[in-house]
C-alpha cells in the first residue's frame, strides 16, 4: 500500500483549519485593528488624497492577510510534518 504523507498532511490541515483559526480571549488581545488604524490614518490625509490613501490601506490589509495565512498555514503544516514523521517512523539515532 502507498502511503503518500503529504495527501494525508494536507487533508488534516483542511480538517482542522477551523478549529485552528478560532479566536480565544488571548488571540483577541492580540488582533491587529486594521479598520480602527486605517480610520486614524484617513483622518489626518487631505481630502484630495484620501480616496487614493483608502485604496492603498486596503491592498495592504489584503496583503498582509494573504502573507499573515500563507506563513501559518506554512508553520502548521511543518509541524504536522514533524509530527508525522515521529509517530509513523519514529526517531532514529
Amino acid at each position: 500500500m502507498y502511503f503518500d504523507k503529504n495527501k494525508l498532511i494536507n487533508e488534516w490541515m483542511d480538517f482542522r483549519e477551523e478549529s485552528i483559526s478560532i479566536l480565544n480571549s488571548d488571540d483577541r488581545k492580540h488582533i491587529i485593528n486594521f479598520d480602527e488604524h486605517s480610520q486614524k490614518i484617513l483622518k489626518n490625509v487631505k481630502q484630495h488624497n484620501k480616496k487614493y490613501i483608502k485604496s492603498e490601506l486596503l491592498e495592504l490589509d489584503n496583503e498582509y492577510s494573504d502573507y499573515a495565512s500563507y506563513w501559518n498555514r506554512k508553520y502548521y503544516l511543518q509541524g504536522f510534518k514533524d509530527a508525522m514523521e515521529i509517530f509513523l517512523f519514529g526517531i532514529s539515532d
